[in-house]
């Protein structure tokens, strides 16, 4: 019966690990998904400066207009991508997501630098 348990409790902590999405990955799919429903609130929230930060109202206004550019394209499915690498440093704090983006057709390779802030939650850095 013990080893039963055990057993049990190794699946479902391993089950709750795999369902954590509060990863750099994880994160950049928020940041998309977000874009996708055009939740600004959403958007301001899985992003931060380059202090970790919540974004300002300046930062706030660079940002909706980038992500409103970026959510047209969605709207109008002329965007997709794929999450192709994703590199941690090595103090945990930062990392770097690199995705393929197709846009109009045309695809290219991107990066979203991510940072984890106060609450452990990856956010997108943003810099002015």
């Amino acid at each position: 019966m013990k080893k039963l348990t055990l057993f049990f409790v190794v699946v479902m902590s391993l089950f709750m690990c795999s369902c954590n999405n509060n990863t750099p990955s994880g994160t950049v799919d928020k940041i998309f998904a977000a874009m996708q429903d055009q939740d600004a609130d959403a958007l301001f929230a899985l992003t931060c400066d380059k202090s970790g930060n919540a974004l300002d109202d300046n930062h706030k206004a660079l940002a909706a207009m980038m992500y409103q550019e970026q959510a047209k394209k969605i709207e109008n499915g002329q965007f997709a991508y794929k999450i192709t690498d994703e590199t941690i440093s090595e103090d945990g704090q930062t990392a770097v997501v690199t995705y393929d983006c197709t846009i109009d057709g045309k695809t290219s390779s991107k990066k979203m630098k991510l940072r984890k802030c106060e609450d452990g939650q990856w956010r997108n850095e943003m810099s002015k």
